[in-house]
């Protein structure tokens, strides 16, 4: 597998025991980011589900406002970019990203 993204500004160093190594660089939002964002959140988030773009970008804006004394909404944010850099680069997705029962992200124990 190539791991090329035409959407990330990434890099890809292969370490000696066969296993991959990825930098990725975010300066900014921008269209090709976006564009990916909308056209994967669905997906990512509840998978064949049929909710609307409209209402998960809902879901995650509750989920997300921090809460006094919590830090997962950075880790949230930075598992839903994983999750849009490796789709980008032709990984899929086996599970999803949010615990529907919860209205949460998945926590490793749901793994």
């Amino acid at each position: 597998m190539s791991f090329q993204s035409n959407i990330f500004d990434s890099e890809c160093r292969e370490l000696d025991d066969g296993n991959h190594l990825h930098f990725i660089n975010i300066p900014a939002r921008d269209y090709e980011i976006t564009t990916h964002i909308d056209a994967s959140i669905v997906s990512i988030c509840e998978g064949a589900a049929g909710t609307d773009l409209a209402t998960i970008k809902q879901r995650l804006i509750t989920f997300l406002t921090p809460k006094k004394g919590s830090t997962s909404e950075m880790g949230a944010i930075a598992e839903f970019f994983g999750h849009l850099y490796l789709t980008a680069v032709g990984f899929n997705q086996e599970f999803l990203f949010l615990n529907l029962e919860e209205k949460g992200v998945k926590s490793p124990v749901d793994f």
